[in-house]
């Protein structure tokens, strides 16, 4: 496949997950995606958020570019993260969409808010930000331009469940995916709960954190000018105030492991091991395993039903039935017609009586019947395939 191609297969959003997709997503099912705080996705130094008249760009090594059409703040930061870190329940469907099930109510108390129930409908105004903000990506080949590869909603639709008074919030498939193909950082519910703590004037130490956070230790540290420019300050004034900041507040960055020295303007962080990283899946594996399965079902459709000869077997050609590989190839066959003595019956699967004894269970119109397979006679559902086996 070519590679745009193969974008497309893999963020269809019909597109069921693999095990192994899905097993990664269920690893990172309580992350965040490290590129959201890396990347600026969470402005640091505004607190409003609205439709951009032109995409901002948030990456950009050349070859790639990020884009988001809205400008998010550090209150929507928080709220994501409680949204993964804290929740009544997550459930993940088999073509990625994720299901979170939470309370407005805990999620304002949560974020701090004084009048939590006053509250709950600028939470309100938070999910409507993150389901409206999209990131596009673009690749640029040979030097020409930008071709549009694709992109994805922060969230999808959210409900209220009346029944339970759950708040369900979606997230897509195509996100889910995205998740998937890319690293996640896990971080613990006391150590999210302190950076929501950091006060909302602030926001720009909290924005240090969280990308301080979503990077494994760094060595050899990390200047202050780099790290303005990855938070996007960039005017003087701003970068002075910055300054400020950080050095009135050392300690709370401590708590964090980041240190700062004042002579070098360099960040220092010491990895938190409660802090987990889980590691994407690649797209070629991804690909190699659709057309592996792609490959298994299109066999699968060449094998000619076996039931239209059903004939008598006798007692000594016996099969033992409870053999794994007959019974996969046995139950492949449910809702097909057998034949059985000139009467044509609907194959329902196998069953067992309570001698232990292998029934096949068939259905003539709609009445249920039982056919026994170990008696002196019975019949043959696997029929000619599997006299090769004997």
């Amino acid at each position: 496949m070519k590679q745009e191609q193969e974008i497309r297969v893999v963020f269809d959003d019909k597109r069921e997950l693999t095990k192994l997709e899905l097993t990664n997503l269920t690893h990172k099912k309580v992350s965040i995606p490290v590129d959201y705080f890396r990347k600026n996705l969470f402005n640091a130094t505004t607190r409003e958020s609205k439709e951009l008249k032109k995409a901002k760009i948030i990456f950009d090594d050349g070859k790639n570019k990020i884009l988001v059409n809205r400008s998010l703040h550090q209150r929507h930061r928080d709220l994501l993260s409680l949204l993964f870190v804290e929740n009544k329940k997550i459930e993940i469907e088999n073509n990625g969409d994720i299901l979170i099930y939470t309370s407005l109510y805990s999620l304002a108390k949560a974020m701090g808010y004084k009048d939590i129930r006053g509250s709950t409908e600028i939470i309100k105004s938070f999910f409507y930000d993150l389901r409206n903000t999209e990131l596009t990506f673009k690749t640029k080949e040979q030097n020409v331009k930008y071709d549009e590869s694709g992109g994805h909603k922060i969230i999808g639709e959210y409900n209220l469940d009346t029944k339970t008074n759950d708040y369900i919030i979606t997230i897509p498939s195509k996100t889910a995916k995205y998740r998937i193909l890319n690293y996640a950082v896990e971080i613990p519910k006391e150590i999210n709960r302190k950076i929501i703590a950091i006060p909302n004037n602030l926001a720009k130490i909290k924005a240090l954190v969280s990308y301080m956070l979503s990077n494994q230790a760094l060595k050899n540290g990390i200047t202050f000018d780099k790290i303005c420019d990855k938070l996007d300050i960039n005017i003087p004034a701003r970068k002075s105030e910055f300054l400020k900041e950080i050095r009135n507040n050392l300690v709370l960055l401590q708590e964090f492991n980041i240190t700062f020295n004042e002579e070098t303007k360099i960040f220092k962080y010491e990895q938190i091991e409660a802090i987990r990283f889980h590691a994407p899946v690649k797209i070629e594996k991804i690909i190699d395993l659709i057309k592996s399965e792609k490959s298994i079902d299109e066999e699968d459709t060449k094998t000619p039903s076996l039931f239209a000869e059903i004939e008598l077997l006798p007692t000594e050609e016996k099969l033992n039935v409870d053999e794994e590989r007959y019974k996969k190839i046995i139950m492949s066959f449910v809702g097909n017609q057998i034949k059985i003595n000139e009467t044509e019956y609907i194959f329902c699967g196998l069953n067992k009586n309570q001698n232990n004894q292998i029934l096949l269970d068939i259905r003539d119109n709609e009445k249920l019947a039982r056919a026994n397979t170990q008696f002196s006679t019975y019949y043959l559902v696997f029929n000619e395939f599997f006299k090769k086996f004997i």
